[in-house]
C-alpha cells in the first residue's frame, strides 16, 4: 500500500510541475509565479534557484508583486553574475515569444514590457 501511495504521489507531483510549466509557457503570470516557487522550494521538481529566478523574473515583468520578493530570494541563492545571465535569458525568451497572442490580468493593454 505504501509503495502504491508513493508512486501515485510522485505522479501527481510530476503532473503539477508539467501543468504549471505548460501554463507558464502560455504566458499565464500566475503559473510563472507558481513555477518559480516550485523551483525555489524544490516542490514537485528539483530545487533550482536559477530556474526560479528565470520564471519569477518573467512573472515580475507581468506585474505580479509577490514575484519581486521571491526573485530576491532566488537572487541570494545564485549571486549577481548568474542572476544577470539568467535575466538576459528571460529577456531573450520574452522577446522571442511575445508575439504569441496572450493577455495579462494584471496589466493594461500594451503595458507589458521587459525591463
Amino acid at each position: 500500500w505504501f509503495v502504491i501511495f508513493r508512486k501515485q504521489r510522485h505522479a501527481i507531483k510530476n503532473q503539477s510541475h508539467y501543468y504549471a510549466q505548460t501554463a507558464a509557457l502560455a504566458w499565464d503570470e500566475q503559473a510563472q509565479l507558481l513555477l518559480g516557487k516550485m523551483f525555489l522550494d524544490g516542490t514537485a521538481t528539483t530545487k533550482d534557484d536559477s530556474q526560479a529566478y528565470f520564471w519569477l523574473d518573467l512573472a515580475a515583468s507581468a506585474g505580479v508583486v509577490e514575484a519581486h520578493h521571491l526573485r530576491a530570494l532566488a537572487y541570494a541563492g545564485i549571486g549577481a553574475e548568474l542572476a544577470s545571465a539568467v535575466h538576459e535569458q528571460a529577456r531573450k525568451w520574452f522577446s522571442e515569444n511575445h508575439a504569441v497572442p496572450h493577455t495579462h490580468r494584471l496589466l493594461g493593454a500594451g503595458a507589458h514590457s521587459f525591463q
